[in-house]
């Protein structure tokens, strides 16, 4: 059974553009990101910086945000986008809007974003006949603008996805003596927020950033 995605469509800004179709096989995580968004400024920095992500960023939130967490639906735009368990978030809005004060901070805070759901999907493999989702627990995260993440590891500190339970992970910051005492290796995943990651994945996106405005020119 297919989802019916008007209400995200419904939330799109006109402003924006057309609503992404069909064909575009990130259209369900851009038009949940943009409502996540909430302001029309912030929308428009989002939708910038999601053109300029890498993109196995871009393909990583497409595939994760598009799963429903029940393996008989799926999304009309994403119909072949199936499996589980779907992650959900919590408080990903609030650490979102709190770096789209420019392009080139929305795209680390999607950066960001996108590392957890690929450390979540490492610790939950994907399963074809899943039927559940896994709450992954942020709140560490959400006041902190996405440039001073990185800092932790300047201070001898880790961000890890810890894995509690079948249904439930949790993102923190441990210092490296803790990292031993974390539990199972089997249950805990590096983040890799550290400053040289993000430099490059900043490069990139400018790089990609600059070639897409100067083709747009000519």
């Amino acid at each position: 059974r297919e989802v019916d995605h008007e209400f995200l469509a419904g939330w799109w800004p006109e402003e924006l553009g057309q609503v992404p179709t069909a064909r575009d096989a990130a259209a369900i995580a851009l038009m949940r990101l943009v409502v996540a968004a909430q302001t029309l400024p912030e929308q428009r920095t989002l939708r910038g910086a999601f053109d300029a992500l890498p993109p196995e960023d871009v393909t990583t939130l497409a595939y994760e945000m598009a799963l429903t967490g029940c393996a008989s639906q799926t999304y009309e735009r994403c119909p072949d986008v199936a499996g589980g368990p779907a992650f959900l978030c919590y408080y990903l809005p609030a650490f979102l809007r709190k770096s789209l004060s420019s392009t080139r901070s929305a795209v680390l805070v999607l950066h960001l974003i996108a590392c957890v759901y690929r450390a979540a999907r490492r610790l939950w493999p994907l399963r074809a006949d899943s039927d559940s989702s896994v709450t992954i627990q942020m709140g560490e995260v959400k006041g902190l603008l996405a440039d001073e993440v990185s800092l932790a590891y300047q201070e001898g500190s880790l961000w890890l996805l810890v894995r509690e339970g079948s249904l439930n992970g949790v993102v923190v910051c441990k210092g490296t003596s803790e990292l031993l005492a974390a539990g199972d290796p089997a249950t805990v995943e590096v983040l890799p927020f550290y400053e040289k990651s993000l430099e490059t994945v900043q490069r990139r996106a400018s790089a990609d950033f600059r070639s897409a405005t100067a083709s747009t020119a000519s």
